[in-house]
């Protein structure tokens, strides 16, 4: 093989490897949506810094369900996950001081608690699985406090029970 007809069939190569990549990479898909966020029960979305707050924390738990949902799922697969309310771990208590108004108590009376649709579906959208889910945990400040410094550590710990529990134990 020479130059010329190397570099051409490399390229030929590299082109259809990174065309199955990107196939296999989108093959399967988590899409995940908030249901009337401003009706949720506690979700930090209202106006101000609590809605860049609330708009923050639905950013990290469509990246958090889109970076592990796929690793329960087989090629082509799609979920969807359909959020109907959500209520943070955790609370903002009244106080009459200033500097403490917008800091959220964590106290096992303000356990986390998530709302939702979900649907699987194949490759072709046929439904494999449909439900809705209302997952909440009451001891949660009793399990490890492993990345203390995540504010939606308890939310994304049960999320991953779920996603165990429906796609793998099922």
């Amino acid at each position: 093989m020479n130059l010329r007809t190397g570099i051409p069939l490399l390229l030929g190569l590299l082109l259809a490897a990174s065309s199955a990549l990107g196939q296999d990479m989108s093959a399967t898909s988590v899409e995940v949506e908030f249901l009337n966020p401003d009706e949720y029960t506690d979700a930090d979305y209202g106006k101000g810094i609590h809605q860049r707050e609330g708009e923050a924390n639905f950013r990290q738990l469509r990246k958090f369900l889109q970076q592990q949902a796929p690793s329960y799922l087989k090629p082509g697969q799609r979920l969807l996950v359909q959020f109907t309310d959500i209520d943070l771990a955790g609370d903002r208590e009244p106080t009459a001081r200033l500097e403490m108004r917008d800091v959220r108590i964590i106290r096992s009376v303000y356990p986390p608690k998530l709302d939702f649709h979900y649907r699987l579906t194949d490759e072709l959208g046929n439904v494999l699985r449909e439900g809705q889910a209302s997952i909440r945990d009451l001891g949660f400040e009793l399990h490890h406090r492993s990345r203390m410094s995540d504010p939606l550590r308890y939310e994304k710990r049960m999320l991953s029970e779920w996603l165990r529990d429906e796609f793998v134990n099922r």
